[in-house]
């Protein structure tokens, strides 16, 4: 199977099998569930139900969780196995439709994952439950729901607050100067004139995070499985992307290049595990193993159910790596600017932004300071052919920054490229 096709199975599967083998934020709430948490209340539970539906009204597209999410496992289902799917055309056919149904499902996902994050967990209503509300008069539906809390809830609450292994350690708060997986430094103009396109600020980067594996893991199930030894590194990635705290995943991300063992042959990759209340999810990242990017399209594996022990190293033995950022394009309307990390001989691109010029000045902010990019003479031409090919910048990096990341402003792409 190739790498396309196995995330393509893992996708059909999901949309087959919700929550198969991604148990948390709950996914799958249906109308024969409620919501609950320790000590709380019918009250308390309408207020942060309404606080949610705002938070969720009030996001981006993109804080929304998508329905293909890794970690739901990568296996054949009984429709694909009883020959359900004809081919990668049914197959897509499928995707389709059930990717059309969960957009229409949007708002409840993000709403679900807030309610996880306010420390809410769902709990299924048994039959007698379910047949007791059958009874109730329409109209009076919404109000019987909104009441419900049996005596029994924190028995039932109680198995569903206990991870089925412990997280890793977990993601520090955000500080200035610290992106995705790396810490950034030393940030120092590298030319006051950009032509075109050119290199215009250098830097050093430096892993965020790593730890070493006290007691040695391998994977059971699957035809792709995974081992590691004791005193494997591993390093911490942070790409949640969404800008809505309370519509991100809890449970931090950890990389390491491990074994990878199929059909008798065994070689070294680079896999992250994500911790989750149902275990630790396993994903193949983008990037390089000395700096890992977000799941792209790599392999799903199924979720590891073993205790993982990191023990964090106080400093990391990569040493520095180099940060540059570059305007790759110019445009009448604004400027492209991409940050590239070198290690080595080896180099990729984090991530590609475009900055809208207002009266011909763009600004990238870095956190104490400022990237300002401003369209010199010879491209305020009023001739329109003169203005695209004399496109002329000056640059200047000053310490009077606002405080806000290099992300800020317009949505940068997370690219890890190589």
């Amino acid at each position: 199977m190739t790498m396309k096709s196995r995330v393509l199975t893992a996708v059909v599967i999901a949309a087959l099998t919700p929550g198969a083998a991604f148990a948390d934020p709950p996914s799958n709430r249906g109308p024969h569930s409620f919501f609950a948490k320790p000590d709380g209340t019918a009250e308390q539970r309408s207020a942060d139900l309404q606080r949610c539906k705002e938070i969720v009204s009030k996001a981006d597209g993109a804080d929304i969780p998508p329905v293909d999410e890794p970690g739901r496992g990568d296996f054949v289902g009984p429709a694909i196995a009883q020959g359900g799917l004809a081919g990668a055309g049914a197959a897509l056919i499928l995707v389709g439709i059930f990717a059309a149904v969960d957009d229409a499902k949007a708002t409840r996902r993000g709403q679900d994952l807030c309610m996880y994050n306010l420390g809410y967990r769902v709990i299924p209503m048994t039959k007698a439950e379910i047949a007791t509300y059958a009874k109730v008069p329409l109209g009076k539906q919404r109000q019987w729901e909104r009441d419900y809390l049996p005596p029994d809830t924190a028995e039932r609450l109680a198995p569903l607050l206990k991870p089925a292994v412990p997280r890793l350690p977990p993601y520090e708060p955000e500080a200035p100067f610290v992106d995705g997986g790396v810490k950034i430094a030393d940030l120092t103009l590298v030319s006051p004139e950009i032509h075109d396109k050119g290199f215009v600020v250098k830097g050093t980067a430096t892993r965020r995070r790593t730890a070493t594996l006290v007691t040695p893991i391998e994977t059971k199930d699957g035809d792709i499985r995974l081992a590691a030894d004791a005193g494997t590194v591993f390093q911490e990635v942070d790409y949640r992307m969404g800008k809505e705290p309370m519509l991100r995943k809890d449970g931090s991300t950890w990389c390491a290049t491990v074994k990878q063992m199929a059909a008798g042959n065994v070689a070294k990759d680079f896999f992250c595990f994500t911790g989750r209340d149902s275990g630790y999810e396993i994903t193949q990242p983008s990037g390089y193993p000395w700096l890992a990017g977000p799941y792209d399209r790599g392999l799903i594996l199924p979720v590891y159910t073993q205790p993982i022990q990191l023990e964090e190293r106080k400093q990391d033995d990569l040493g520095p790596m180099d940060l540059e950022l570059k305007v790759v394009k110019i445009e009448n309307s604004g400027v492209y600017i991409a940050c590239d990390v070198r290690y080595k001989s080896e180099a990729m691109r984090m991530w590609l932004r475009r900055i809208p010029f207002e009266k011909d000045v763009a600004v990238l902010p870095l956190w104490d300071s400022k990237l300002t990019l401003t369209r010199m003479a010879a491209g305020k031409q009023a001739d329109k052919s003169a203005r695209q090919s004399d496109k002329l910048l000056k640059a200047e990096l000053t310490h009077d920054g606002d405080g806000k990341s290099w992300r800020a402003g317009e949505e940068a792409r997370t690219l890890f490229e190589h």
